[in-house]
């Protein structure tokens, strides 16, 4: 016989699985139901409109005289408007003043006899709400401004373009808090009527060779400035990052002056297969490409007697600012004090303002080229005794400086002329100005002819009030018009001395 076949049945479906398949479809069934009654209700809206209040402050409303104007009765057509209990049973003292007389109506309390005659229908259906505040003072200007509809929606509307706008992490209001390396234009930045060089008192040279020189005296001062990198090379040398590039720029044009003007005193050459330049005068040799023996403007200061400034315009005011300088002999003014600032900030220093200085915006915004270099010279009277040592007399950060010791040293015996005379040249690649000036000492006593006596008297009395108080014209006056035009001068005011050559 053979053997019978077995045949198993499937598996049903367990009946919870169906139960669950059944609650879901009647689930999804209610809520389409009651999808699409709202729908219907809201007339295409899933729910009502969100109802907006605008508060308005009473003293900022003018009230005016209004018709009464009340809502609709709430029907099934109009079932989305807002309708308000009465309010007659509530105490007018106690609740809301400004409104309790809106209580005497409890047909319709909330109706708008408050509102504005012409007001749109959107408007009306608007609860008011008043807020009593006495303690600021009514202003009819901004009621008349927040009584008109739309002047109101005009202003949420701005309100709201307003809050699109992008917003910055730093911002400081305007006061400069946020940015103090942006400093404040006391001064305009373009001037109102450009000067011409002769206005300004400088003299054109179309010849770059007299830009440097090379006299008897430059052993004695490098000898000083040399003394004065090795102790105080932080109060004479600054540079900023913007800078760098016309250091390095500023010394390859000195190197190729020195170089072509005083070949005897200056070479360069090749050593090491690296460019250097000597300076014959001093036996110091030093490295033209990276990496440097000091830095470029340092060299700068190595190879001439001369200071450099170097003025940079600003991208962001148009401004001119001091990046970088190598000033070793400063005419009463501190370079660590002064460096990175604009010129006008400079200028108008609280502490230490540099009045010699107001006429250099007009200097530096004179059209330049390559070859044009313009001059002027300042005159200074100082104080030197036999003992003062050469970087102590030249090297002078505050205008009290000029004068060491007592007013008995106010004598033509004990008094130097001392001369700066400046040039301005651009520099091609970075655009940048460089002020150079060089510093000479002469004894007031060796001014011995009457025309230079004049010239002299005369350019000290052309000076302005606030140079001449720079310069401490009322402690020298006397005694240099002593020797000058003859006279007496005093010491400890006493007059023991006068003025005949010896």
């Amino acid at each position: 016989m053979g053997q019978q076949k077995e045949h198993k049945a499937s598996v049903p479906v367990p009946l919870y699985v169906l139960l669950f398949i059944v609650i879901g479809l009647c689930a999804w069934s209610f809520w389409i139901g009651t999808v699409c009654v709202r729908l219907w209700f809201y007339k295409g809206a899933l729910g009502p409109v969100p109802e907006k209040f605008i508060i308005i402050p009473h003293h900022r409303k003018e009230k005016e005289p209004a018709q009464a104007q009340s809502l609709p009765p709430p029907t099934i057509k109009n079932g989305r408007n807002t309708v308000f209990p009465t309010v007659a049973h509530l105490n007018c003292n106690t609740v809301f003043p400004a409104v309790a007389h809106l209580a005497t109506k409890p047909t319709n309390p909330f109706s708008d006899d408050h509102a504005v005659p012409d007001a749109s229908e959107e408007w009306r259906t608007i609860p008011k709400i008043t807020i009593e505040d006495s303690d600021e003072p009514f202003d009819n200007a901004i009621a008349q401004e927040y009584a008109d509809p739309a002047r109101v929606r005009k202003f949420l509307a701005e309100e709201r373009r307003i809050s699109r706008l992008p917003t910055f992490d730093q911002d400081d209001c305007g006061d400069g808090s946020e940015f103090p390396e942006v400093p404040y234009a006391i001064a305009p930045v373009e001037p109102w009527a450009a000067l011409t060089y002769r206005q300004l008192g400088l003299q054109k040279v179309n010849n770059t060779s007299a830009w440097l020189t090379i006299n008897n005296s430059y052993i004695e001062h490098h000898e000083a400035r040399m003394s004065l990198l090795e102790r105080k090379q932080a109060d004479c040398v600054q540079v900023r990052h913007d800078g760098e590039a016309a250091c390095e720029e500023l010394a390859d044009l000195v190197v190729q002056h020195l170089c072509k003007a005083h070949p005897d005193h200056f070479t360069a050459k090749l050593k090491g297969r690296r460019r250097h330049v000597r300076n014959e005068l001093a036996s110091k040799e030093y490295a033209l490409v990276r990496p440097f023996d000091c830095h470029p403007l340092g060299l700068c200061a190595r190879l001439a007697v001369e200071d450099f400034c170097i003025w940079r315009r600003g991208e962001f005011t148009l401004g001119w600012y001091l990046q970088a300088s190598a000033t070793l002999f400063p005419a009463g003014w501190n370079l660590r004090h002064h460096i990175g600032k604009s010129l006008s900030s400079i200028i108008n220093d609280p502490f230490e303002p540099l009045p010699l200085w107001h006429d250099l915006p007009d200097i530096l915004n004179l059209p330049y080229t390559p070859t044009t270099l313009y001059t002027r010279h300042t005159t200074f009277i100082q104080t030197l005794s036999l003992t003062t040592p050469l970087t102590s007399t030249l090297h002078i950060p505050r205008p009290a400086d000029f004068f060491s010791g007592g007013v008995q040293h106010l004598v033509p015996q004990n008094l130097y002329i001392r001369r700066e005379y400046q040039s301005f040249r651009q520099l091609a690649k970075s655009g940048a100005v460089v002020m150079t000036s060089r510093t000479e000492l002469t004894r007031l006593t060796d001014v011995a002819g009457r025309r230079e006596k004049d010239d002299l008297m005369a350019e000290i009395r052309g000076w302005g009030e606030d140079e001449a108080g720079f310069k401490g014209r009322d402690l020298w006056s006397r005694a240099v018009g002593s020797w000058c035009e003859g006279g007496s001068a005093f010491r400890d005011d006493v007059t023991v001395i006068t003025g005949v050559e010896e």
